[in-house]
């Protein structure tokens, strides 16, 4: 592992103290969402895209304007043909914990966490 990936390791335990982490081959957990890749499909937090296509995923947890007590999940993935973006509708989940997380994924195992 590079200077880059243990810097990149702690930056995410710096920023989210409270949550799990755990990173692999093409596999990342940060606290409850998971993504990874497996054959021809990518995981996405909670859908699944063709790992061909996809160019990347989006997941978004925010808490609920309406309802603080609540969390709005979102989870998207975008397509390198143009295709329409495939979304899963909003959950509201009871949150945790009240962060908000923003996460860009590819899969190839880049990972970006964009809050």
């Amino acid at each position: 592992m590079g200077c880059f990936h243990y810097f990149f390791f702690a930056l995410v335990l710096f920023n989210f103290r409270s949550q799990a982490v755990t990173f692999g081959p093409k596999y990342t957990r940060i606290g409850d969402v998971y993504i990874s890749t497996f054959g021809n499909t990518f995981y996405c937090d909670k859908i699944q895209c063709p790992a061909a296509t996809t160019y990347d995923c989006l997941v978004f947890k925010e808490i609920n304007p309406e309802n603080p007590a609540t969390t709005l999940r979102s989870n998207i993935c975008r397509f390198l043909n143009g295709r329409r973006p495939q979304k899963l509708a909003q959950m509201k989940v009871l949150p945790k914990d009240k962060m908000q997380l923003y996460i860009r994924a590819k899969p190839n195992g880049e990972v970006k966490v964009l809050s």
